[in-house]
Order: C-alpha cells, then sequence, then structure tokens
C-alpha cells in the first residue's frame, strides 16, 4: 500500500516538480552560504577600508625609511604600527543631556534616487602606536638618540614609541 502512494507521488508531473524544487532549494543554500544574496557591499567597504589602512602605513613606512636611509646611510628596514583603523566623520548634531549624562546624535543625510548617505567632512587617520628602525649604525647610542628624535617630532609620539636597533 506505501508503494502504491509512492509510486503515485513521484509520478507524472509530480516527479519533476518535486525535482525543480530539491534543486532550487539546494541552488538557494548554496547562493546563501556563499554571502551572494546578502551582504556583499559591505565587505568590499571592510576591504576597501583596510587596504586605506593597509597603504598609509605602508607609505608612513617608506617614508620614514627614506629619512632614516639619509641620515645613517644603508638599507633601512621600517615597521609602524597603528593604533586602530580610520574614522570617517559626518556632519550632524550632537545634543547633551547633562542631567541624565544621555548624549545624542542626529546625522545630516542627502538622500539620492535610490540611497542615503551621511554628509561627509573628513577622514581621521589611525594614531601611530609604535615605530620600529633597523638601521646600519643603529647599536651606537648617538645614532639611537637622533633617529629617536627626529620620529618624535615627525610624528608628534612619546620617545618611548620608538625603537632603533643595529643590523647584523
Amino acid at each position: 500500500m506505501e508503494e502504491e502512494k509512492l509510486k503515485g507521488f513521484f509520478s507524472g508531473k509530480k516527479l519533476y516538480l518535486t525535482l525543480f524544487l530539491g534543486i532550487a532549494g539546494i541552488l538557494l543554500i548554496i547562493l546563501g552560504s556563499s554571502g551572494f544574496l546578502s551582504g556583499r557591499e559591505e565587505k568590499k567597504i571592510d576591504i576597501k577600508e583596510s587596504e586605506t589602512v593597509f597603504s598609509y602605513t605602508e607609505f608612513l613606512e617608506k617614508k620614514v625609511a627614506g629619512m632614516v636611509s639619509r641620515m645613517c646611510g644603508g638599507e633601512v628596514s621600517v615597521l609602524i604600527t597603528l593604533d586602530c583603523s580610520s574614522e570617517s566623520v559626518y556632519a550632524g548634531n550632537i545634543s547633551e543631556n547633562t542631567g541624565t549624562g544621555v548624549t545624542e546624535r542626529e546625522y545630516l543625510v542627502l538622500s539620492g534616487e535610490s540611497t542615503e548617505e551621511g554628509l561627509f567632512l573628513k577622514e581621521i587617520y589611525p594614531r601611530i602606536r609604535g615605530i620600529a628602525v633597523v638601521c646600519p649604525g643603529g647599536g651606537n647610542t648617538g645614532t639611537q638618540l637622533e633617529v629617536i628624535k627626529m620620529l618624535s617630532v615627525a610624528f608628534g609620539i612619546s620617545s618611548s614609541k620608538v625603537s632603533v636597533s643595529g643590523t647584523g
């Protein structure tokens, strides 16, 4: 009796409908798990932001390496670490209620045909957490002091955040 029910269910148009729905379900699962159906734009933004911070760090490292190389001569390696990623600032109003300690923010939003965006004012680049330099003569106390002084002044950071050592 059960075999007859199964044969009736999987015969003719019902079989094709079942196969079609099964294949469609599998495709939806695959597309959903790959992120194709949602969040695609957000991933692009995250990648763009990390590339911007990486480019900024790389630019600073090349500039520092060039300055130290002119000062000490020879090949120089530089590593710069940053505090966080960059920060975007948008136009808006901030109202503070001092009695309850509540801060409210309203952002100025520009509406387009199909999108709404905040009014971008500026981008704040991340702060430098520390600088490590390896250069010829970096083992010499006088050279270390000169490089540390130069980088502290150039980036407005404490001398304790700069480390200089010699090659080899």
